[in-house]
């Protein structure tokens, strides 16, 4: 009974030495943990579980549309537009058809001024689009993220049509050659970025639809 008071007198004691560090000891088991650890919540983002294929293609659906008709737009025109632009030059110096006679005289001299033309474009178009990234995603935060892109999709058929009067009708091709930075001033990529985010609220699967398009 005697020890037993003196084990009493002194467990306070032991309890205050102990509490800084969140542990007390008894006879028995030794450290054991003062305060429970409440279980943390799982995040609704990882509780969810991460949607498949199949759902993410039919919510980006219209968006995998509208990239598509951009890579269609590139591959039936793109290859084709540098012999184009080095034949119109070239009509400068003496003309030829530089597509079939890539080394006449003529198209060596055309394509300094195809250097030319397009180092200044590409500089304007850089300068000007970083500008304009910056307000079209203020805009698209405003009227909407289908608005911005149904007018970039019409502005890609500028450049189209500009060179099919060149190659069909004859018109002159500086039309095309001022269309062409035009349109590419127009640059989308945060609004892009913006809808996928809208589209996919899931963390684990936001990336994986970012770089399908990236």
């Amino acid at each position: 009974s005697r020890e037993r008071g003196w084990l009493e007198r002194c467990q306070p004691v032991r309890g205050r030495l102990f509490a800084g560090s969140g542990q007390r000891q008894t006879m028995a088991t030794g450290f054991v943990s003062d305060v429970e650890k409440p279980p943390t919540a799982l995040e609704p983002s990882a509780a969810a579980a991460s949607p498949s294929t199949a759902v993410l293609v039919r919510r980006l659906w219209w968006l995998m549309l509208f990239v598509g008709f951009a890579i269609v737009e590139f591959v039936s025109v793109g290859p084709s537009t540098q012999y184009i632009i080095l034949t119109f030059f070239a009509s400068y110096h003496g003309g030829g058809d530089c597509e079939r006679t890539p080394s006449s005289g003529p198209c060596r001299a055309a394509a300094g001024n195809a250097a030319l033309y397009t180092g200044v474009s590409s500089g304007i178009c850089s300068c000007v689009g970083a500008v304009m990234a910056l307000s079209l995603g203020s805009v698209s935060d405003r009227l909407g993220r289908r608005p911005v892109l149904r007018l970039r999709t019409w502005l890609s058929l500028l450049p189209v049509a500009t060179l099919a009067l060149h190659v069909f009708h004859g018109q002159t091709l500086w039309l095309f050659l001022i269309a062409s930075p035009v349109f590419r001033v127009f640059d989308i990529s945060g609004v892009l970025l913006a809808v996928i985010t809208d589209l996919v609220p899931e963390k684990t699967a936001r990336a994986s639809a970012i770089g399908f398009f990236i």
